[in-house]
């Protein structure tokens, strides 16, 4: 019978261990700063001219962020709209396109910039697709990367000392 015994295992789970609660505590503030990144860049960079221009005020009042850590111990962070938000149907429609038909909006009361306030009747548009979570996530998705590796070798470099 072969019996094999290794020298130090014990040392290089305790290592292991060392590290994976170093980034567990580390992931959940990293992840918030890159989500706010995210945000950030996405309303000056989405929500300004013409793309988004009908909709930018609602569209970024419903622009939120957070960052979830599940029970497992695994960390998700989000940028998205509100789904309570009256923007999100026509979030969707812009992120997503897939839709032809028009988008109703009921009567409601709008601020003028005199002062006061305006009637606006029910009216409906066309929607066409204006994505602003995807390109963003594609244009930063270089940063993000980076930062989460440059995070991990943090950790380690500090656990191995």
């Amino acid at each position: 019978m072969l019996q094999i015994y290794v020298h130090g295992l014990d040392l290089v789970v305790s290592g292991l261990n060392r590290v994976t609660g170093a980034l567990q505590h580390t992931l959940p503030g990293l992840i918030d700063r890159l989500t706010a990144r995210l945000q950030e860049h996405i309303l000056q960079t989405k929500f300004e001219g013409q793309p988004l221009h009908a909709s930018r005020g609602p569209l970024r009042a419903a622009l939120t962020r957070g960052v979830a850590v599940g029970s497992e111990g695994f960390v998700i962070g989000f940028v998205g709209i509100k789904p309570s938000s009256p923007m999100a149907p026509a979030a969707g429609v812009h992120e997503y396109g897939g839709f032809s038909g028009f988008i109703r909006v009921p009567g409601h009361r709008r601020h003028v910039p005199s002062g006061g306030t305006t009637t606006v009747r029910p009216y409906s548009y066309r929607a066409k697709r204006r994505a602003f979570l995807h390109p963003t996530l594609d244009e930063m998705r270089g940063v993000i990367v980076t930062e989460l590796a440059r995070a991990a070798d943090d950790v380690v470099a500090d656990v191995s000392k």
